[in-house]
């Protein structure tokens, strides 16, 4: 019974392109590992603790949380591989007049996870953080064979699309 992360038959217009998966299907006995929203570390201990400068742009705090959230899995016995999910909390930022930098979300998770292994993803808009100078929170779900589930990573994520009409 496989593990498999997959692309829908009837994708949206954008996702053919894009850096998240729109199905994963888990089949049989497996360990899943769901991790609590990470949020970034300080990067610059000279910078006010408050301030943006002290935990960076939002690629840096994205990649800065993506790097928590390995150590998390790693200690659990999962890899990055093994994420299915990710949930990504967004700031508004008045940089860009009240929007989140969606780009900069979505680039820097292309750039972590494998082609053929980009988890599920969901970013959701918020007011803000517990510490106003953070502008993202991640959750993950993990997924590991075991029992009678087992991973298919031979089977190409973009395999199932059907061409466009």
């Amino acid at each position: 019974m496989p593990l498999t992360c997959r692309a829908d038959l009837t994708p949206t217009e954008h996702a053919l392109a894009a850096p998240w998966s729109e199905l994963f299907e888990a089949s049989g006995v497996c360990r899943w590992l769901h991790v609590n929203g990470q949020v970034p570390p300080i990067v610059d201990r000279r910078a006010p603790i408050e301030s943006r400068a002290a935990y960076g742009d939002l690629e840096a705090q994205t990649l800065s949380v993506l790097v928590r959230l390995r150590d998390k899995l790693e200690a659990a016995g999962f890899a990055p591989d093994d994420v299915v999910r990710v949930t990504g909390y967004l700031v508004r930022e008045e940089r860009l007049g009240g929007r989140p930098y969606l780009d900069g979300f979505s680039l820097t998770l292309r750039d972590v996870f494998e082609d053929d292994r980009l988890p599920v993803r969901t970013r959701i808009l918020v007011h803000g953080l517990m510490k106003p100078a953070r502008l993202v929170e991640i959750e993950a779900v993990a997924a590991k064979a075991g029992g009678g589930c087992m991973l298919d990573h031979d089977r190409p994520l973009h395999s199932l699309r059907r061409a466009p009409r």
